[in-house]
């Protein structure tokens, strides 16, 4: 596969995070990929998935050594760098339910356990803080699960803490104001099907709205924080030319791009059913890498 169409000054990398815990880099340049985190670091006993912070310097997640074969009975947070070295290692608090994200480069977003669903524990992981976050926003849907629901909370806070985004009963997502108490942007599909993700700059967000059960297409949105849509990509269930579901939206470092993973029924053209894509924000230009992957990845910037 090459990348036709790549714009100028676009190369980079992105990191594909497997079923089992290891971290994949994908160089878009050369298609090559090279493990990145050294296998013994942890990952593999991870009760989530690890989380790349926006700036992709450190990674968290939960290390359950009571699973772990030979384990010592254990359950830390633990935040590596890149190399697999540690940065935090802390027991874990049994306030904290779930990893799900970082919030900034230094605050992780945790759940509450699930009898506290309505609050997300915000820990700056270098300061050793907790900060809760109370979700009670109008019409807030609390169906579990909703789409995204397990192991995320139920609303997506910005760097500032200022918006937010959750999935109401009448609206797939709505973008809230905290400070003014006023919704700036709903969009009513079926669906919330992905869970919110902010722009390391908190200028942007981007979700992926479902219409399976009305017209059977999908959308991948990014609105600014003012809730004005500034991209918006549409699957369509008949054209076989076009992907028919999105998934994962990850953004760059710089807040210019949004990496996500595409379906097609089928594509003969590069022999890719899944594949990873990059919307580039300004332009609107998208670059489809025809790169084979799960459909259940997640891409990470580097």
């Amino acid at each position: 596969a090459t990348n036709q169409g790549l714009p100028s000054g676009a190369s980079g990398t992105l990191v594909l995070d497997t079923f089992d815990g290891e971290l994949l880099l994908l160089d878009l340049d050369t298609q090559e990929r090279v493990r990145l985190v050294p296998p013994d670091v942890g990952f593999a006993n991870a009760e989530n998935a690890p989380l790349a912070s926006p700036d992709w310097l450190h990674f968290a997640f939960q290390d359950d050594q009571r699973r772990a074969v030979g384990g010592d009975g254990s359950r830390t947070l633990r935040v590596v760098d890149s190399t697999g070295k540690d940065i935090i290692n802390t027991p874990w608090d049994p306030a904290w339910g779930d990893t799900t994200g970082w919030i900034s480069n230094a605050v992780l977003a945790l759940t509450a356990p699930r009898s506290s669903s309505s609050t997300i524990v915000a820990r700056d992981v270098f300061a050793g803080v907790d900060t809760p976050l109370v979700i009670d926003f109008p019409n807030l849907n609390t169906i579990d699960p909703i789409p995204w629901y397990f192991a995320q909370p139920l609303a997506a806070f910005d760097p500032s803490l200022t918006r937010a985004v959750y999935a109401s009963t009448e609206h797939a997502y709505v973008l809230w104001d905290l400070p003014e108490e006023r919704a700036l942007w709903s969009v009513p599909a079926d669906w919330p099907a992905e869970y919110p993700v902010w722009s390391p700059d908190g200028e942007y967000f981007a979700v992926v709205a479902d219409w399976w059960g009305t017209s059977g297409r999908s959308e991948l949105i990014v609105v600014s924080r003012e809730g004005d849509v500034k991209r918006t990509i549409a699957s369509n269930w008949e054209d076989a030319r076009v992907p028919y579901a999105f998934g994962s939206p990850a953004w760059d470092p710089t807040s210019s791009r949004v990496a996500f993973d595409v379906i097609f029924k089928s594509r003969p053209i590069c022999n890719r059913v899944s594949s990873v894509a990059v919307l580039y924000i300004e332009t609107g230009l998208v670059t489809d890498f025809c790169q084979e992957v799960d459909y259940s990845f997640k891409p990470v910037w580097s």
